[in-house]
């Protein structure tokens, strides 16, 4: 097995297509498992993402540099962890809402709680802090 996969990816760097492809299909479970640590299999993002993965796959194959020492799939294995991660963060940053925009926009911020309030607002105290 250790040998097949090395095999295809030495024809993938080599730019046969056939073998990219042959490539994306033995990586599906590694993008995966980096998915489904950030988002659940119901989510209809998944598929969207796993086209990504591909991406970031292709990608990795004309940018890859054998002299650097680093194996192929750990190249691509760091690559695919830090996409899903950053694109997760990005996704939970940019679906924060402020308490000021709910003010500006005249929403209400219901909660049963008011210690989720205040947590809110000393969240949005520290960020302010640090701009």
């Amino acid at each position: 097995m250790d040998s097949d996969i090395n095999y295809i990816i030495h024809k993938s760097l080599k730019g046969d297509k056939i073998y990219q492809e042959i490539l994306l299909k033995k990586l599906n479970p590694l993008i995966f498992n980096n998915i489904y640590k950030y988002y659940k299999a119901s989510n209809p993002l998944v598929e969207d993402l796993l086209h990504e993965g591909y991406i970031i796959i292709l990608q990795s194959l004309k940018d890859y540099d054998a002299k650097r020492n680093v194996h192929f799939l750990q190249y691509v294995k760091i690559r695919l962890f830090y996409f899903y991660k950053n694109y997760y963060k990005k996704s939970i940053k940019n679906n924060t809402l402020s308490v000021e925009y709910l003010n500006e926009t005249g929403k209400e911020f219901k909660s049963d709680s008011p210690a989720q309030i205040s947590t809110v607002i000393l969240k949005e105290q520290k960020a302010a802090l640090y701009k």
